[in-house]
């Protein structure tokens, strides 16, 4: 079979007997309307906002807020009818495109002119996100504390139109919507406050951080409480399916949008399992999901809920460029987990929490490491570094014939959903599940 890898595939080669059983994000039906005409729709039936010609009234000079390269978005087929939708109300009208980077590090012209689109980027002022520039001025606080400053761009803009994607986040309970403000555009101090609520009072991650929790979430709750101290933004959220084509779009108020969307997302990208396995095969799900490490563990972290305690996750991830941060390889000199929550407590970095994570994962269980990362570094981590084999045929016999049983699961994509163990879950996914039933795996 075939796994994803990068911007190509790998070829498989998998063992003949055992019990291995594929897991792949669930079928969405299509929709009969065009791309157009969801954006159409949801343009007149916003959210808790005036509708778009009435927000845009007056207002000549537009800022776009877009998702930044990690995040998948197909911007080249949404802004062309974005911007001509809104050039129906504001005859003449200038745009100005920004990217939420985050703290992430700005991508190359080459790239940004892909993800963006090239009729769009090449007629447009297109601009990305530094979060450590000065360019950002302090808004308030939220009650948590987290000192808000927000890029300046936004603050000067006339009228603020968002678009993203609506995801699983392994920390946030869901991405897009308010993320792409805060911490998307924000100073890079305001995120480190932020992700720092992430780690509990013992110094492991806290229960309420996990896909598809909001309410009691401290890092989704902060988030929506520092979005009070921003300017209003009207929000186009959609949802993609295993293809990124855009099966659902709403539109409005950007935290209300986004509570919409989340509940629809979550009651489609969820898999229960009944079990758990002693090998799992799994890839991140290629480009961008695999674009460097810190990227790439969010689809580990959902592979590894299926592994039975020692067992082996065999990950595929290119990791093309590199970890992803400064501050995420130095939190490895802690030999254990438990050291390094212990100075997480006083000593927080940012991506310290994603360290964790993964310092915590390869104590209980074996995970093989496929990727192009230098095999020293990511040995550092705890992972099992391996190269894919230069002809892009892997057999895995080898490494398959040592659990018992081959008892397995196989995901090709697995940061597109959540795969969960009955055990596992809670009652905002019991809440999730249609009326007519799931079927447990």
């Amino acid at each position: 079979m075939k796994i994803p890898y990068g911007s190509r595939f790998l070829e498989l080669v998998l063992p003949q007997e055992g019990h291995l059983q594929i897991l792949s994000p669930p079928l969405i039906p299509p929709s009969r309307l065009s791309l157009r005409d969801k954006i159409d729709r949801a343009f007149e039936n916003p959210i808790d906002f005036p509708r778009l010609e009435e927000y845009l009234q007056n207002k000549s000079s537009i800022l776009l807020v877009v998702p930044d390269t990690t995040r998948p978005c197909p911007l080249p087929q949404i802004l062309p009818v974005v911007i001509e939708q809104v050039q129906r109300f504001c005859s003449g009208s200038s745009f100005r495109i920004i990217t939420a980077n985050g703290t992430h590090t700005a991508t190359s012209s080459e790239n940004l002119r892909r993800h963006i689109g090239a009729p769009v980027f090449d007629h447009w002022p297109v601009v990305q996100h530094d979060a450590n520039s000065k360019n950002v001025k302090e808004v308030g606080r939220t009650r948590r504390g987290t000192r808000v400053a927000l890029n300046s761009r936004l603050l000067d803009a006339k009228a603020i139109i968002a678009i993203s994607s609506v995801q699983h986040h392994y920390l946030a309970g869901f991405g897009g919507g308010p993320k792409l403000i805060v911490p998307g555009l924000t100073a890079a101090d305001t995120t480190f406050q932020n992700h720092r609520l992430s780690i509990a009072e013992n110094g492991h991650i806290h229960p309420n951080c996990r896909e598809g929790i909001l309410d009691g979430n401290p890092v989704a709750e902060d988030i929506y409480d520092a979005i009070s101290l921003c300017p209003r933004v009207f929000y186009l959220g959609v949802i993609l399916n295993e293809e990124w084509k855009v099966v659902e779009c709403t539109a409005g108020d950007i935290v209300g949008t986004h509570r919409a969307l989340a509940q629809v997302y979550h009651r489609t990208h969820l898999a229960i399992v009944n079990e758990r396995r002693p090998l799992v095969i799994a890839s991140a799900g290629g480009t961008p999901r695999d674009c460097n490490l810190i990227q790439a563990h969010r689809g580990l972290h959902r592979a590894f809920r299926l592994v039975e305690r020692g067992g082996a996750l065999i990950y595929f991830a290119q990791c093309g460029e590199g970890i992803g941060s400064a501050t995420f390889m130095p939190w490895f000199e802690f030999p254990t987990a438990a050291e390094m929550a212990k100075e997480l407590i006083h000593r927080y970095t940012l991506n310290g929490q994603t360290a964790l994570a993964l310092k915590e994962k390869t104590e209980k269980a074996d995970i093989t490491f496929i990727s192009d990362l230098a095999p020293g570094l990511l040995s550092k981590t705890g992972l099992k570094p391996m190269s894919p084999p230069e002809n892009g045929l892997l057999d895995l016999n080898d490494l398959a014939e040592r659990r018992p049983g081959l008892r397995g699961w196989i995901v090709p994509q697995a940061a597109e959903f959540l795969p969960l163990p009955v055990d596992e879950m809670r009652l905002e996914d019991k809440l999730a599940i249609p009326s007519s039933g799931v079927d447990i795996l």
